[in-house]
């Protein structure tokens, strides 16, 4: 294969599960792809710290590149891992895939298996590149400019229908001398790929474009600091990380370890009681209009963007946040590091160290504070665990929902984003469920509200499936309102692609949505905004957590 030319665009420094360009409309998205599993046979995956990762056509076009900084310390992320990339064109026409890995230890970089490939319209495959010990031969590699390990440059050709098909909880292989290099590796489902072990000269980086304290521009997203240059994608189910967060429908993303709030915690959420209550669903990113319905709202004046992004399924249960309290954390004396819960895509949107004396004093001062005896009958916390474990946690002030958010791996959901996953994206939804999306049917069956009882908070789940909106999310009207990371004004931010109102010297509430469990039906409507002083807790207020990556 010729060398991959790169397309004219500006790259920006963009975070892992970018859409692939502005104008790449995602209606296949959810059904066609080709799901690459970065693996490592080094002994030592640890000592990887960016896989650049490329693929393009037979004209030498690059059709998706992404760079992935993996973080330092406890905060890197180790291979295996998962890319998901849709197709920009014809899905006949055969895609050249490589990743290529750089030492921390060395300014070699590390090799992997290429292959060429199609994609199979509406289905998406498992393939796997294994980053090996050894670098691109000097005749082969494009912008290293070095070579201190001999390599090969040839490439596989895989016939796409005899990989395996991508399951979203499946396990990513335990590459412990598990893969081979250089003889054929073993994929997810047991398919062999077969042929040499590098790659076929495409066009790299030395690594992208990389920050260091977490900023990115406009839209993508990340795995644990984790950093791509424009033009990747992530797919349900998304990227794993050994290690990783919560994933669709388990406490854990293809075998990673569960989010703090769920380590050793029953799954009794969903209207059966044994959902995994740390589930977190992949919103796929995309245009629309901001507290727009079409019936009630028809100001098309606020269009905005937003990027991929997983959103927990349920809202924040008593059971995940008395993890938390448990742990100390979330108080003056445990208070989120700086910078911590940020938005990759959004500069200065993670904790600020300033807000630490808006939370409580101690695990004690904070379990008071929103106890009954403080916030009301209604409230959904107890000293000891009891019977309402599975419902929303209430009396939730914004600090303390942040510091939730990022210590549990994720963060708080920008209004945008928020409003997009309950809009059903460019369906605009009246209601989260609405099908014809101007339906206003409303009763009991969908949501937790003011129709025909007004009985207070219930089980996270408990109107699923019937209530959930278009990604899987439960709860996302009624129950109780949810906070989100921006500050309320009167007019939206515009132009709007991956924003929030975090700067907002003159506001003095941040805002919340979706209603709650003693509203009528006009509140619980996917473009309704309301807003609330930060630093008060009510009982109609809780919160559910953002992510980036899984």
């Amino acid at each position: 294969m010729t060398s991959l030319a790169r397309p004219s665009l500006t790259v920006g420094i963009v975070f892992f599960g970018l859409l692939l360009s502005a104008g790449c409309k995602r209606d296949n998205g959810p059904d066609t792809g080709i799901i690459v599993e970065v693996t490592t046979d080094l002994r030592v995956p640890s000592d990887i710290n960016q896989v650049h990762l490329t693929a393009g056509d037979s004209q030498g076009n690059i059709l998706h590149e992404e760079t992935f900084d993996l973080g330092e310390g406890p905060n890197r992320v180790l291979p295996p891992f998962r890319v998901g990339i849709y197709p920009l064109h014809d899905t006949a026409t055969p895609i050249h895939i490589e990743a290529v890995g750089q030492l921390d230890t060395a300014s070699q970089p590390v090799a992997s298996r290429s292959a060429t490939l199609s994609f199979i319209q509406g289905k998406k495959v498992v393939l796997q590149l294994p980053l090996l010990a050894v670098c691109k031969d000097v005749a082969c590699k494009v912008a290293y400019s070095t070579c201190q390990a001999d390599g090969k440059c040839g490439s596989d050709t895989v016939d796409s229908k005899n990989l395996p098909t991508y399951v979203p909880n499946q396990p990513a292989p335990d590459t412990t001398g598990g893969t081979t290099a250089g003889g054929g590796t073993t994929s997810a489902g047991g398919t062999t790929t077969t042929g040499g072990t590098t790659t076929s000269g495409g066009t790299t980086s030395s690594g992208g474009t990389t920050t260091t304290g977490g900023t990115t521009a406009s839209g993508g997203m990340t795995t644990s600091g984790g950093t791509t240059s424009t033009g990747g994608t992530t797919t349900a189910g998304g990227t794993t990380a050994s290690g990783g967060t919560s994933g669709s429908g388990g406490a854990s993303a293809d075998g990673g370890t569960p989010p703090p709030s769920c380590s050793g915690l029953a799954a009794t959420c969903g209207p059966s009681g044994t959902g995994d209550c740390c589930a977190s669903l992949l919103v796929p990113g995309g245009a629309f209009y901001r507290s727009y319905d079409g019936v009630t709202y028809t100001n098309m004046s606020y269009p905005a963007t937003v990027a991929d992004f997983y959103l927990d399924k349920y809202e924040i249960t008593v059971g995940r946040f008395r993890q938390f309290v448990n742990a100390g954390m979330g108080t003056q004396a445990s208070p989120p590091v700086a910078g911590a819960g940020v938005h990759p895509g959004i500069t200065g949107s993670g904790w600020d160290s300033t807000w630490n004396t808006n939370l409580a004093a101690d695990p004690n001062s904070l379990s008071t504070a929103m106890s009954s005896s403080s916030c009301g009958s209604y409230a959904t916390w107890t000293a000891t665990a009891g019977s309402d474990e599975s419902k929303p946690v209430n009396c939730l002030d914004w600090y303390t929902a942040f510091a939730f958010c990022a210590w549990d791996g994720g963060r708080l959901p920008t209004e945008a984003e928020w409003n997009y996953a309950t809009s059903g994206g460019n369906e605009q939804r009246y209601y989260p469920w609405s099908s014809p999306p101007t339906s206003t049917t409303i009763d009991d069956s969908y949501a937790v509200y003011c129709g025909g009882s007004c009985n207070g908070t219930q089980n996270v789940g408990s109107k699923s499936p019937k209530g959930d909106g278009k990604w899987g999310q439960c709860d996302l009207a009624g129950n109780v309102f949810e906070w989100t990371l921006d500050w309320y004004d009167t007019y939206y931010q515009m132009p709007c692609n991956n924003c929030a109102d975090i700067t907002d010297a003159s506001a003095s509430h941040r805002v919340v949505r979706g209603g709650y469990f003693y509203n009528g039906a006009s509140y619980l409507r996917s473009a309704g905004r309301y807003y609330n002083y930060p630093w008060e807790v009510f009982v109609n207020i809780g919160a559910r957590c953002a992510r980036t990556s899984l």
